[in-house]
């Protein structure tokens, strides 16, 4: 029986009732639909028969169906007198009780039937759409798994159960219950659907992008699938593919936004940046208050003090109706708008204003960092690393370029990527994902478990995270890897892969810093939005990074920023003799090679070196003074 169809037990001990043929048709009427009859006859039978529980039952049950849920709970306490004890009637007035939106009055209903009949499936089931509904997840999981127990066939419920353990941050557990979905009913297409989110969230998006397309096998006109297909390919590299999705998407549903919004951000990473800037004004125009859409269309374009976008902006910030969210994204977009029109006082209150709401939305105490970045030095000490000579494996595929977001390493990337024997392989997550599950694996805490891998765990993750670079890579003779953070991970490296090359980008601490404060970032950088904590995670950074220095002296290829803007051949030349390269032409016209780039600088790469970000910082002197303060400590 399916969640939320009303039971149908007799619940009657009476003497006189209608008889079965009587009940058949009443049921047959209801089960077909055919609701306003099916109300008709229960009265007319209740009238003849009073005292018949199972009367009232089905009554309420066609009410509920007919859009009137008080008066099918009238109908269920007139019943409940009769039968106190009628478990079914409990649960149906939940029903009612839901479509009403007084959630917790059908939790109590639905307890009440529980209690009553402790095996009562559709009763558990109810109860944990309700739970879910409140947000009481953990709750609601509990009384799916125990709804499953008694009827494993609910299949609705297994995809239930996959939502509630994927929206508590368990998304393995949640594919076990969407993959149970989709076996018991293989033309599932939300379960489908669903699965493939958990599969890209834990970074597989080749299995996602294969269950987005059962999703939309099942049902060909999905948009939200193709949508996500669209992201799945994007993940994987394949803009092309990525597009083509989008575009589908659009066609079955022209005015989904967030379509029109994905297909402008793939844009910007190919490089065409009118194209995205005409993707994002179609999603402003299905979804006026899309305010993710408005902050990268001001990315985007130049703006003057008269641009209507920028009006467009100010009004939806002012309006009473405005989130917290819309204005975090709205006023970083203002700040973009009012920084073209050199209002810095105007730009820079509104970064103030968007940072602190971002910063708002999440916990995060600068101390766990300290207490993570200690435990690397110890980790990964000068004798530990010096013992690793000669070890690990070989290859020199790999060409990590990392440092502080903001500080060029996506400018690096680029001109390394323009070199015929080198892939861009962008910002990966790889070893991360991979150093984890192997000591997961093993029952170890992470991070401090690092430290206990032995031999061959280091050299499978190796292995493993090679054969991912090789297959991004192709026939490339190196492949690189701008994971910024992976200066955190320098140790690491040098011990799995000690013929890696690892390229530290730098750049003047205020201007780097500055950058950062300017920027939403759609990947966790929780330190970002607050200039103490900006400060002060510069600062561990650095002391990091003194550490690496001191114990791998001759293993980083360091590259300056500023160098590389003023004496752009000489730097490129040596970056390219650091990385066992040819000097290429082409290095040095990197701003014409076409490739996606993932990153918050994707327009920027896209350009020929200039000098005006260059001590950019300055233009606010006055109100980045607490972050100076933070970095001088």
């Amino acid at each position: 029986m399916r969640k939320d169809q009303p039971a149908q037990n007799t619940g009657t001990d009476e003497a006189v009732e209608p008889g079965a043929k009587e009940l058949r048709r009443l049921v047959a009427l209801y089960s077909a639909g055919q609701l306003r009859a099916a109300e008709i006859r229960a009265r007319d039978l209740i009238r003849e028969f009073p005292g018949t529980p199972v009367l009232y039952n089905i009554l309420g049950a066609a009410l509920t169906g007919q859009g009137r849920p008080d008066d099918a709970i009238d109908t269920y306490r007139k019943v409940l007198k009769i039968k106190p004890d009628y478990a079914e009637a409990h649960g149906n007035m939940g029903i009612a009780y839901k479509t009403l939106g007084k959630f917790e009055a059908a939790m109590v209903s639905y307890q009440d039937a529980i209690r009553l009949k402790p095996d009562y499936a559709e009763a558990h089931s109810n109860l944990a759409a309700a739970l879910q509904a409140r947000g009481k997840l953990e709750d609601a999981a509990a009384s799916y798994a125990r709804a499953l127990e008694i009827e494993p066939g609910f299949v609705e419920d297994h995809n239930n159960l996959g939502i509630a353990l994927h929206e508590l941050g368990r998304p393995d557990d949640a594919i076990e219950c969407y993959r149970e979905a989709v076996k018991l009913k293989p033309g599932f297409a939300e379960a489908h659907y669903n699965l493939g989110r958990a599969l890209q969230e834990l970074g597989l998006p080749e299995e996602a992008a294969a269950s987005y397309k059962d999703a939309i096998n099942a049902r060909p006109g999905y948009a939200s699938a193709q949508v996500n297909l669209g992201n799945a390919y994007l993940e994987m590299g394949r803009p092309d593919e990525a597009i083509a999705a989008y575009e589908k998407a659009i066609e079955i549903e022209p005015g989904h936004a967030g379509a029109h919004d994905n297909l402008g951000n793939v844009y910007l990473e190919i490089g065409q940046l009118e194209a995205a800037a005409d993707s994002y004004a179609l999603a402003l125009a299905a979804k006026p208050d899309f305010a993710e859409a408005h902050r990268h269309l001001a990315n985007v374009r130049k703006h003057a003090p008269d641009d209507e976008e920028l009006a467009a902006m100010e009004a939806r910030y002012a309006r009473a109706d405005c989130t917290a969210e819309q204005k975090m994204h709205l006023a970083f977009g203002l700040a973009k708008a009012f920084d073209d029109c050199r209002h810095y006082d105007k730009a820079f209150d509104c970064l103030l204003e968007g940072n602190r709401l971002k910063r708002d939305s999440f916990d995060f105490d600068i101390s766990q960092t300290e207490s993570y970045f200690d435990w690397l030095r110890e980790a990964f000490p000068h004798g530990r690393l010096a013992d690793c000579t000669g070890q690990g494996n070989t290859s020199d595929l790999p060409i990590f370029i990392l440092g502080m977001p903001r500080s060029g390493t996506s400018l690096v990337e680029q001109i390394l990527a323009s070199h015929p024997q080198v892939f861009g392989a962008g910002e990966l997550n790889d070893l991360n994902v991979l150093v984890e599950e192997a000591i997961t694996e093993r029952n170890l805490p992470y991070p401090g478990g690092l430290a206990q891998l032995g031999d061959p765990a280091l050299d499978q993750i190796a292995a493993s995270y090679l054969a991912q670079l090789a297959a991004r890579g192709g026939e490339a003779a190196r492949v690189t890897d701008k994971n910024p953070h992976n200066f955190t991970n320098i140790g690491l490296i040098a011990t799995l892969m000690p013929s890696a090359r690892i390229i530290h980008v730098q750049r003047e601490a205020m201007d780097t810093c500055c950058s950062i404060f300017a920027n939403y970032f759609v990947q966790s950088v929780p330190y970002a939005y607050d200039m103490q904590e900006l400060g002060a995670y510069y600062r561990l950074y650095e002391g990091l990074m003194d550490h690496w220095r001191a114990t791998l002296p001759d293993h980083m290829f360091e590259v300056s920023y500023e160098a590389l803007v003023a004496e752009p051949e000489q730097t490129i030349r040596a970056l390219l003799d650091q990385c066992g390269l040819a000097f290429d032409p082409a290095c040095l016209k990197f701003h014409t090679t076409e490739r996606p780039v993932r990153t918050a600088s994707s327009w920027q790469v896209r350009q020929p070196l200039y000098k005006d970000s260059l001590a950019k910082w300055r233009r606010y002197e006055k109100a980045l003074a607490p972050l100076q303060a933070a970095l001088e400590g």
